[in-house]
């Protein structure tokens, strides 16, 4: 019923809480303290305010999730109105990797994220989420929201304010928000797994640079897209440098 209020007053106004661009209208960092202060902030948190589940068919094409083995992926047509609070890893130590399956171009890679592969990254998500729980208890959103009304997986058996149970739990939610890093690391010639050279070409191959977040060593504490914006327009800079000096004229 909310939704559709909502939905009324944008049509007829153009305000209410859909005037604002996107679901997400609130974020939140914070370090964990299970790092080094140098790693920074490495929970970042995502603040939707109403509940926004995702459709099974999407979960298990885009994410390889499968609602059925977590009852807590699917849509509840009881819950119309919430808050949504999705949990990330800022500074994950897992490496995933990414490997061709044939020789085949059109045929799609093989991807392991190989999330929680690092015990701390398990560590720092049920911490995560365990301040998630905090905050939501504390006014003024106690006094809209119900904590005990977060429901629980029937089939983990421990207590589901427990440690323990958010360990069982989140790698059966864990998914992408798509910024993913580090494909085509750049490093010096001596780094036997770096790709480009800290001028972005790929080495061993003539007139070839990458310019995407795939060069970042290691990911940055936040979205990626404006890094990536940096790293397209240095790379231009870089490629104009070049060009003007190959063509400068000498008298």
């Amino acid at each position: 019923m909310y939704m559709m209020k909502q939905l009324a007053t944008f049509y007829t106004s153009g305000s209410g809480s859909l005037f604002h661009a996107g679901w997400v209208q609130g974020l939140g960092f914070w370090r964990s303290g299970l790092q080094p202060a140098s790693v920074g902030n490495d929970i970042g948190v995502h603040v939707i305010p109403f509940h926004a589940p995702l459709a099974p068919e999407q979960l298990k094409t885009n994410m390889g999730l499968d609602a059925e083995s977590c009852p807590l992926l699917g849509d509840d047509p009881n819950r119309t109105e919430g808050m949504t609070f999705a949990a990330s890893l800022l500074k994950p130590q897992s490496v995933g990797t990414i490997e061709l399956q044939s020789s085949d171009p059109f045929e799609y890679p093989k991807i392991d994220p190989n999330y929680f592969a690092e015990e701390i990254d398990l560590k720092m998500m049920v911490q995560a989420w365990q301040k998630i729980r905090e905050i939501v208890q504390e006014r003024p959103l106690a006094d809209r929201l119900d904590p005990e009304s977060e429901k629980k997986d029937e089939a983990i058996l421990e207590e589901m304010a427990s440690d323990e149970y958010l360990e069982k739990l989140i790698p059966k939610l864990a998914l992408t928000i798509y910024h993913p890093v580090g494909t085509a690391k750049m490093g010096p010639s001596t780094d036997e797994m770096a790709v480009v050279t800290p001028d972005l070409k790929v080495q061993g191959i003539d007139n070839l640079r990458v310019a995407d977040a795939s060069i970042m060593p290691t990911i940055v504490s936040g979205n990626t897209n404006a890094p990536s914006i940096m790293i397209g327009e240095k790379c231009a800079a870089m490629i104009q440098e070049e060009n003007c000096k190959g063509n400068a004229v000498t008298k």
